[in-house]
């Protein structure tokens, strides 16, 4: 006959996890350290945009790919993964990255050591750190003042001085071409 046996080992439970809850935590009031600069538009690192952008005051920094122009009445910092391909026009600009573009700044271009710039800079300063790349034009502005502009007067006889001049250097060389009379 068969004959059934009885389990007599004790059974071991396995101990249920219980639901993991976040630590919910009051928010804290952050403080802003006195001499950082708040950046008020950001444009992420992996996106694009094809745009004008145009900035009142502040602070914009890029740190993916731009197709277009800046123009920023402020601040512009381009981050070391950097893409832009327009012109730009700001106050003053950090970059990091690459642009393909002409800037002008109406202060400070500082081109860290991971830029590189291909287009025309200008400014009242430039700050070019050791192993930036610049391939281009550039084109100091100064505080002195234009230098007056020649009377009206003036220009007319040298105008009229200029037209002798070339009538006399056309005369001689028909002298020496044996054309003259």
């Amino acid at each position: 006959m068969l004959s059934k046996k009885k389990d007599t080992e004790p059974k071991i439970e396995q101990p249920v996890p219980s639901p993991v809850v976040p630590e919910v935590r009051e928010p804290r009031e952050i403080k802003e350290p006195r001499n950082i600069k708040t950046v008020n538009t950001v444009l992420g690192k992996g996106m694009r945009m094809d745009a004008t952008l145009l900035a009142g005051e502040g602070i914009v920094q890029i740190e993916g790919e731009f197709h277009g122009e800046v123009d920023i009445n402020g601040e512009l910092i381009l981050e070391k993964s950097v893409y832009v391909n327009g012109n730009i026009k700001t106050n003053v600009a950090s970059i990091s990255g690459n642009v393909t573009g002409n800037i002008k700044c109406s202060e400070l271009l500082h081109v860290t050591q991971t830029g590189k710039v291909k287009g025309d800079i200008e400014c009242k300063m430039i700050l070019m750190d050791k192993g930036a790349i610049f391939i281009g034009y550039s084109k100091m502005e100064d505080n002195e003042p234009e230098p007056p502009v020649k009377p009206a007067s003036e220009s007319r006889r040298s105008i009229a001085e200029l037209e002798s001049f070339i009538k006399e250097d056309t005369d001689d060389a028909e002298d020496a071409n044996g054309t003259g009379q």
